[in-house]
């Protein structure tokens, strides 16, 4: 979205410094910045779920899912959840 005017968006900072009576003194201050405008893109839903097998071992799964241009998104999105939030994909 670049060919749009840029955005102010600001950046909080902690500034900490000492006076010259040796006091420690503080505050937040918000530092402008610009930058080109975002498009906010909905997450889509997924439903993760906890089962077990008959030894009592527990899995997270997802719905299966068939690979196409349609369900793209939606799969890479999964993959990613799963690595982020358990680091690791098994499949059989």
């Amino acid at each position: 979205m670049k060919d749009l005017p840029k955005e102010t968006f600001y950046v909080s900072r902690l500034w900490s410094w000492k006076d010259w009576g040796g006091n420690e003194h503080s505050k937040i201050i918000l530092i402008p910045r610009e930058r080109y405008q975002r498009k906010q893109i909905s997450p889509p839903s997924i439903e993760l779920i906890i089962g077990s097998d008959k030894n009592n071992n527990k899995y997270i799964y997802a719905d299966t899912m068939i690979y196409n241009d349609e369900n793209k998104s939606i799969i890479l999105s999964t993959i990613n959840i799963f690595l982020m939030k358990i680091g690791k994909l098994y499949h059989n």
